[in-house]
């Protein structure tokens, strides 16, 4: 568009030389309708922007109309996004005066404290993206449980020195939104004080952990660093992970702003030196996912549970190329929008731009867009963006008539009445596609709107409608053809309501009725005059 201005600025320019006050300005040429050109190219111009943003308006309410329905077709099929984690609200935090708190189990169940813990569906991929920067503080401690009674038993900061070093950490970080700690976050199994959890609970925990590197490796970090911090695996391998930047090369040591998403704070017996004694190990013996390992798997980096540490190393070893992965992806498809949106359109650009998406494991629904793109220009080799947005109009409006008839189809089979889906916006047509019929009367269709659809004389009665309502409609026109229809029981019925006199209303000829089998007295108590029946070849009353 400003372009195109661009070019009618000069056209006008070169048409009305600018000269100085008080001159003559050079007679205007005119178009074959009479209008000056420039007024003519301003009308047309005002009027491509209008029908460019009609069609924009129109597109962009079709994608989301899309984008609706595809969302009620992936809820049918129970596909979850990532991985769902419990946080804190970092307010309620930072306005506690309690100095210890209690496990996630115990605060759900508290009507005082269960609106301090929020659910969250986490990704990798956004992980590696750095989604979670700026508002997320994942916590890196160890429990403090030595000289408890029982130590497997007690929770991890009895005396609550973890606690306030979070606190202190967030008044100095106010864009923090969403605080994560082990125990307040993850369901707690066999402690002190915390009722048992359930299996569901327990399987929900172990997929937590099975994908806890993702808080990590995308979160700010807070590291409480302690004397014994670097002798644990679960410490260590947090803070390698708050250590790292994913590239599109890999992982890599965090340099410069990067390097600030992890924070540390020494407590207890702690001090600068042994953070610099921590930063310097990761450095300088697990700067690669390789050395990592190695160091990790160290027999003096201890772990409560053994399997833990068999978990994650194995994990470790495919990390590297799993961001890298990631930001592939990314990459292919920073190209694939930047051939779609070029003016004009490449064709081929673009399907090469998708090819390379798809090498690097570029999923199918990400790419759903840019496929419909190509199946709406077609052969096209080149198309402006204005083309492109009417034939993706065009495709669009097929798609969602397509999936409206997929999602009707299975509230349907769910059990869907029609007046239910009626209710949720399907219309009469939508319903015959869909195989409705019965209760097309009980939903509020008319006689004539079914008739109109192109419901069949068949199915009028299983619709509900009565013999009277069908023939007024056009189902029938004779008696035969309504018995045919199934309205045997339907026009006694409408004879014996209307005292015989229904059949003569209802409009049937007395030939008709003489034909559907009704008895003389019958077709007389019908309203039939004596003439009619004689010459309908009645000879008894």
């Amino acid at each position: 568009r400003k372009r195109r201005a661009l070019e009618v600025e000069a056209q006008s320019a070169s048409r009305w030389p600018m000269g100085c006050a008080g001159s003559t300005p050079a007679p205007q040429e005119s178009s074959p309708q009479g209008l000056p050109v420039s007024k003519q190219h301003q009308d047309e111009e005002r009027h491509q922007d209008e029908e460019r943003r009609e069609i924009e308006d129109e597109n962009r309410r079709l994608n989301e109309e899309n984008a609706r329905l595809r969302l009620a077709r992936r809820a049918t099929r129970r596909e979850a996004p990532g991985v769902k984690y419990y946080f804190v609200l970092a307010e309620k935090l930072r306005g506690t005066t309690e100095t210890t708190l209690p496990a996630l189990q115990t605060m759900l169940e508290d009507a005082t404290m269960r609106h301090w813990i929020v659910e969250k569906e986490m990704s990798f991929d956004d992980a590696c993206r750095g989604k979670y920067a700026a508002e997320y503080l994942a916590c890196s401690h160890r429990w403090l449980t030595e000289g408890t009674a029982n130590p497997r038993r007690a929770p991890p900061d009895p005396k609550g020195l973890q606690l306030a070093a979070i606190k202190q950490h967030l008044e100095t970080h106010a864009a923090v939104k969403y605080v994560w700690l082990d125990w307040f976050c993850m369901w707690q199994s066999g402690k002190d004080g915390q009722r048992d959890i359930t299996v569901d609970e327990a399987s929900e925990f172990d997929r937590m952990l099975g994908e806890v590197n993702m808080l990590y490796l995308g979160c700010q970090v807070l590291v409480l660093l302690d004397l014994s911090y670097l002798s644990r695996f679960w410490t260590m391998y947090e803070a390698w992970l708050s250590r790292l930047q994913p590239t599109a090369q890999g992982l890599a040591l965090a340099q410069g702003d990067a390097a600030a998403r992890c924070q540390i704070v020494p407590i207890l017996g702690s001090s600068t030196g042994f953070s610099a004694a921590l930063t310097d190990t990761i450095e300088e013996k697990m700067a690669t996912p390789e050395t990592a390992a190695a160091f990790l798997e160290y027999d003096d980096v201890s772990v409560t549970n053994a399997n833990d540490k068999v978990k994650q190393l194995a994990k470790v070893a495919g990390l590297d190329e799993r961001v890298r992965n990631v930001l592939a992806r990314d990459a292919a498809m920073v190209k694939v929008r930047g051939a779609m949106h070029a003016e004009p359109m490449d064709t081929a650009a673009l399907k090469s731009a998708v090819a390379e998406a798809e090498a690097v494991g570029v999923g199918d629904e990400t790419l759903e867009e840019v496929r419909r793109v190509l199946r709406a220009v077609a052969e096209r080799s080149v198309s402006s963006q204005e083309e492109v947005l009417r034939a993706e109009i065009r495709l669009l409006n097929d798609e969602l008539e397509e999936q409206r008839g997929a999602v009707l189809g299975a509230i349907q089979i769910a059990g869907a009445t029609a007046t239910v889906a009626r209710a949720a916006g399907y219309n009469l047509n939508e319903l015959k596609a869909a195989g409705y019929v019965e209760g097309l009367k009980a939903a509020g269709y008319s006689c004539i709107e079914a008739k109109a659809a192109g419901f069949l004389t068949s199915e009028a009665a299983r619709a509900g409608y009565g013999a009277d309502e069908a023939k007024d409609a056009g189902f029938f026109t004779t008696i035969e053809e309504a018995k045919a229809a199934g309205y045997v029981e339907g026009l006694k019925a409408m004879l014996k309501a209307g005292g015989f006199s229904g059949l003569k209303e209802a409009g049937f000829p007395i030939q008709e009725a003489k034909r559907g089998g009704y008895s003389p007295q019958e077709i007389k108590e019908a309203g039939y005059t004596v003439a009619e029946m004689k010459e309908a070849g009645y000879t008894a009353a």
